[in-house]
Protein backbone atom coordinates (compact mmCIF):
# COMPACT_ATOMS: atom_id res chain seq x y z
CA UNK A 1 0.00 0.00 0.00
CA UNK A 2 2.96 2.49 0.88
CA UNK A 3 4.82 1.54 -2.14
CA UNK A 4 2.00 2.41 -4.24
CA UNK A 5 1.26 5.84 -2.97
CA UNK A 6 5.17 6.57 -2.98
CA UNK A 7 5.01 5.00 -6.85
CA UNK A 8 1.86 7.75 -7.68
CA UNK A 9 3.54 10.65 -5.97
CA UNK A 10 7.26 9.80 -7.86
CA UNK A 11 5.12 10.11 -11.20
CA UNK A 12 3.40 12.91 -10.16
CA UNK A 13 6.75 14.88 -9.79
CA UNK A 14 8.07 13.45 -12.54
CA UNK A 15 5.21 14.84 -14.66
CA UNK A 16 5.10 18.17 -13.19
CA UNK A 17 9.26 18.94 -13.71
CA UNK A 18 8.52 17.35 -17.27
CA UNK A 19 5.84 20.15 -17.75
CA UNK A 20 7.40 22.75 -15.91
CA UNK A 21 10.41 22.62 -18.06
CA UNK A 22 8.65 22.87 -21.19
CA UNK A 23 6.78 26.00 -19.88
CA UNK A 24 9.97 27.66 -19.22
CA UNK A 25 11.52 27.07 -23.01
CA UNK A 26 11.74 30.68 -22.96
CA UNK A 27 13.54 31.25 -20.01
CA UNK A 28 16.58 28.47 -20.86
CA UNK A 29 17.11 30.86 -24.12
CA UNK A 30 20.90 31.11 -24.58
CA UNK A 31 21.23 35.13 -23.77
CA UNK A 32 24.73 37.18 -23.87
CA UNK A 33 25.18 40.52 -22.42
CA UNK A 34 23.09 42.50 -24.74
CA UNK A 35 19.77 40.01 -23.95
CA UNK A 36 17.41 40.33 -21.12
CA UNK A 37 14.32 38.13 -20.63
CA UNK A 38 11.49 40.50 -19.46
CA UNK A 39 8.34 40.08 -18.22
CA UNK A 40 4.84 41.90 -18.26
CA UNK A 41 4.64 41.98 -14.31
CA UNK A 42 7.97 43.70 -14.06
CA UNK A 43 6.86 46.58 -15.97
CA UNK A 44 2.96 46.67 -14.32
CA UNK A 45 0.58 48.92 -16.24
CA UNK A 46 3.43 50.36 -18.21
CA UNK A 47 4.02 46.99 -19.87
CA UNK A 48 3.22 47.71 -23.83
CA UNK A 49 3.00 44.66 -25.56
CA UNK A 50 0.06 41.96 -25.87
CA UNK A 51 2.41 39.30 -25.30
CA UNK A 52 3.34 38.05 -21.41
CA UNK A 53 7.10 38.04 -21.72
CA UNK A 54 9.79 38.18 -24.54
CA UNK A 55 13.73 39.08 -24.77
CA UNK A 56 14.61 42.56 -25.12
CA UNK A 57 17.97 42.75 -27.27
CA UNK A 58 20.54 45.89 -28.17
CA UNK A 59 22.62 45.42 -31.08
CA UNK A 60 24.74 48.18 -33.07
CA UNK A 61 21.89 50.61 -31.24
CA UNK A 62 18.44 48.70 -32.42
CA UNK A 63 16.34 47.78 -29.82
CA UNK A 64 14.78 44.70 -30.02
CA UNK A 65 11.80 42.78 -28.66
CA UNK A 66 12.18 39.15 -29.63
CA UNK A 67 8.83 36.78 -29.59
CA UNK A 68 8.54 33.10 -30.38
CA UNK A 69 11.33 33.78 -32.66
CA UNK A 70 10.29 37.00 -34.29
CA UNK A 71 11.94 39.91 -33.83
CA UNK A 72 10.33 43.06 -33.44
CA UNK A 73 11.63 46.62 -33.81
CA UNK A 74 11.68 48.99 -30.75
CA UNK A 75 13.23 52.05 -30.82
CA UNK A 76 13.80 54.37 -33.96
CA UNK A 77 17.20 53.35 -35.30
CA UNK A 78 15.51 49.29 -35.52
CA UNK A 79 12.21 50.97 -36.87
CA UNK A 80 13.91 52.71 -40.14
CA UNK A 81 16.54 49.11 -40.74
CA UNK A 82 12.99 47.05 -40.05
CA UNK A 83 12.10 46.55 -43.55
CA UNK A 84 15.88 45.52 -44.78
CA UNK A 85 16.77 43.20 -41.40
CA UNK A 86 12.85 41.51 -42.02
CA UNK A 87 12.10 42.58 -38.55
CA UNK A 88 8.06 41.97 -37.75
CA UNK A 89 5.62 44.84 -37.28
CA UNK A 90 5.70 46.14 -33.91
CA UNK A 91 2.03 47.17 -34.42
CA UNK A 92 1.56 42.98 -34.14
CA UNK A 93 2.07 43.07 -30.32
CA UNK A 94 2.06 46.95 -29.31
CA UNK A 95 -1.09 47.39 -26.63
CA UNK A 96 -3.25 50.31 -26.86
CA UNK A 97 -3.83 52.18 -23.73
CA UNK A 98 -7.25 52.82 -23.96
CA UNK A 99 -10.34 50.78 -24.65
CA UNK A 100 -11.02 53.73 -27.76
CA UNK A 101 -8.13 52.02 -29.64
CA UNK A 102 -6.56 55.13 -30.30
CA UNK A 103 -3.27 55.44 -28.07
CA UNK A 104 -0.92 53.20 -27.79
CA UNK A 105 1.12 52.04 -24.71
CA UNK A 106 4.55 54.32 -24.32
CA UNK A 107 7.53 51.95 -25.38
CA UNK A 108 9.40 54.92 -23.98
CA UNK A 109 11.29 52.52 -20.82
CA UNK A 110 11.69 49.23 -22.96
CA UNK A 111 13.96 51.53 -25.29
CA UNK A 112 15.87 53.08 -22.37
CA UNK A 113 16.16 49.41 -20.70
CA UNK A 114 17.09 48.10 -24.08
CA UNK A 115 19.93 50.61 -25.11
CA UNK A 116 21.35 50.03 -21.54
CA UNK A 117 22.06 46.65 -22.80
CA UNK A 118 24.30 47.82 -25.83
CA UNK A 119 27.21 49.23 -23.08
Amino acid sequence: MQISRFLIRLIALTILSCSASKNNKDESYPMSKSEKMIHKADYGKEWPFTVDKGVLKCSSNQVLFIVNGKLYAINGTAQNLARSKGYSALEEIWAYDSEEMTTRISIGRIIQDGLSLCN
